[in-house]
Order: structure tokens, then C-alpha cells, then sequence
């Protein structure tokens, strides 16, 4: 299925691009007792202008107790490799996340299409680490990325 799959992956890419989806976001999942402050400081940054267009956090629920919550951190395109590192650089320099911490960014055409890992096809569930997108691992063009370590 390797093939089928990677061409699934670029094909989803492209129709993204085509039609002007190409917002995505950094996942932060914060403990539940560190949640007030990472998103703080997310929001103040996101604010300043020191990160993406836009930032959310998901909303309390029950389950939450143990595994935290979602902040996501926005790009306005997945494609533009210069600042989709600049906001995970700002991630770090702001101490939201540490560098050694590997964290995933993924694209909103996924989310939309309910891509999450496990799915039936393979595919990736994020486009790129933190870790391979701070050493420049990562590549992007005509929908093909490469140089991402594999989960």
C-alpha cells in the first residue's frame, strides 16, 4: 500500500493547496494543572504578533483530568517551511515547549477529513515534528515532504 499511500498523501496536499486550505497548527497538550499558563502565554505571544495569525484551546471536559488539553498554535500555510520553523522557534524561545520536546504540526485539510493516526490508509497524522522542522530535516515541494523521521 506504501505507494497508494504516498501518492493519497501527495494528491491531499495539493487539492489543499488548489483550493486555499492550507492553514494548519502546532498541537501543545498540556498537563491539566499547566494548562492556564501555557495558554497564556500562547495568547499573549499569539497577540504580539511573536506567533501565528491565531490560537485556541479546547474546552474542559471530563476526560481531560488526566490528559490535559489541546492548545493549537496556527500557520496561515503548511507549505511556507520558513514560518511554520519560525513559530515552533518562538515555541521554544518562549518556553512553551522545550526543544528536546517533540511536538507535531498538522494540517487543517487532515482535520477536516477526520485524518488521525490509526486511519485506515496510513497516512501520517501530522505533517512534521518540532524536531525535524528545528534541524531543517524537512522539505517541502509540489506536495512531496521529505526528510521527516518516521513516528
Amino acid at each position: 500500500m506504501g505507494p497508494y499511500r504516498d501518492q493519497l498523501e501527495v494528491d491531499l496536499l495539493n487539492t489543499a493547496k488548489t483550493f486555499g486550505v492550507t492553514s494548519s497548527k502546532w498541537m501543545l497538550f498540556p498537563k491539566l494543572d499547566d494548562l492556564p499558563r501555557v495558554w497564556r502565554l500562547v495568547a499573549e505571544a499569539t497577540a504580539a504578533g511573536k506567533l501565528g495569525p491565531v490560537c485556541k484551546v479546547g474546552t474542559w471536559e471530563p476526560d481531560t483530568i488526566t490528559k490535559g488539553s489541546l492548545i493549537c498554535v496556527y500557520t496561515k500555510d503548511f507549505t511556507d517551511l520558513v514560518d511554520v520553523k519560525r513559530v515552533m522557534a518562538a515555541l521554544v524561545e518562549l518556553s512553551i515547549t522545550k526543544r528536546e520536546s517533540r511536538i507535531y504540526y498538522k494540517c487543517d485539510a487532515y482535520t477536516y477529513l477526520h485524518i488521525n493516526s490509526g486511519n485506515d490508509c496510513k497516512l501520517p497524522a501530522s505533517l512534521y515534528s518540532s524536531e525535524d522542522v528545528l534541524l531543517d530535516r524537512v522539505k517541502y515541494k509540489d506536495g512531496v515532504i521529505t526528510g521527516r523521521s518516521k513516528k
